[in-house]
C-alpha cells in the first residue's frame, strides 16, 4: 500500500505573524485582538471564545482558564450546539502568563465592562459564534493574506502551533510548555512545573514577543 502523504502544520515565523495579524486587522480590528490574544497564549479557540472579564488579571498579567465554549452533545435534543464546558479541555485549569503590553491592551478593551461579561463578545453581547468569525473574517483574511504573499492556510490551531513553536524555540522548558498548553503530554515533567518561575516567565513572555511587536504596531495608534 503507498503511504499517506505527510502533512506540515502550518506554523507563522518571523514577518509572517506581522502579515498576518495585519491582514486580521485590516478586515476586523476587534478579531484581531481576539487573534492576537491566542498567538500569544496558545490557548485554544474556544478557551479563548468562553473567557470572562474576570478571567483577566491585568495587575498579575495572566489569565485564568478555567472553562472552553465547545461544540457538544446536548443531551435534551441530541443534537450538538456550541455550549460552555465548565473546564478547558483536559479537565484541568491553568494560569497564563501574558505580557504587559498585551495586558494593557485587553484592559482598554473591556473598559466599561462588567467582571461577568464575555472578554471576547458578539455584537449583541453573546459568546462568538465560530462559523461567523471564519466566514467574515478568517476567511476573508487567508484571501487577504494570499495577495500579500502568504501562502499559508492559517487556522485557530495554526496560531496555536506557533505559539508553542515559539516557545520550543525560545528554550521554555518542555513541562513548562506543557502547562500553558495545557497538553496531556509531559506529565511527569509537569508535576515539578506547577508554576512559571521567573526565569521561565521571561522565555515565555520573549518567545511570544513576535505577536506582541505586531499587536503594538497595530493598535498603538489607537491608545
Amino acid at each position: 500500500m503507498p503511504t499517506a502523504p505527510i502533512t506540515t502544520r502550518a506554523v507563522l515565523y518571523g514577518p509572517e505573524v506581522a502579515l498576518y495579524l495585519t491582514v486580521v486587522h485590516d478586515i476586523n480590528p476587534d478579531t484581531a485582538l481576539f487573534i492576537i490574544t491566542e498567538m500569544a497564549t496558545g490557548l485554544r479557540w474556544g478557551e479563548t471564545a468562553g473567557l470572562h472579564v474576570t478571567h483577566l488579571d491585568p495587575a498579575g498579567r495572566q489569565l485564568h482558564i478555567v472553562q472552553t465554549y465547545a461544540y457538544l452533545l446536548d443531551e435534551t435534543t441530541g443534537r450538538r450546539r456550541w455550549q460552555i464546558k465548565p473546564y478547558p479541555k483536559g479537565k484541568k485549569q491553568r494560569i497564563v502568563p501574558i505580557s504587559p503590553d498585551l495586558a494593557a491592551l485587553l484592559t482598554r478593551h473591556v473598559e466599561g465592562c462588567h467582571a461577568d461579561q464575555l472578554l471576547f463578545r458578539s455584537r449583541t453581547g453573546t459568546y462568538i459564534d465560530y462559523n461567523n468569525q471564519r466566514n467574515r473574517t478568517l476567511q476573508p483574511a487567508l484571501t487577504l493574506a494570499r495577495e500579500r504573499g502568504l501562502g499559508k492556510h492559517i487556522t485557530p490551531h495554526a496560531l496555536r502551533h506557533t505559539m508553542i513553536t515559539m516557545l520550543r524555540d525560545g528554550g521554555v522548558a518542555p513541562g513548562i510548555m506543557q502547562l500553558i498548553a495545557g497538553h496531556a503530554t509531559y506529565q511527569t515533567t509537569a508535576t515539578y512545573a506547577d508554576q512559571h518561575t521567573p526565569a521561565q516567565r521571561t522565555l515565555i513572555l520573549n518567545a511570544v514577543q513576535p505577536v506582541i511587536t505586531g499587536a503594538s504596531a497595530l493598535f498603538d495608534s489607537k491608545a
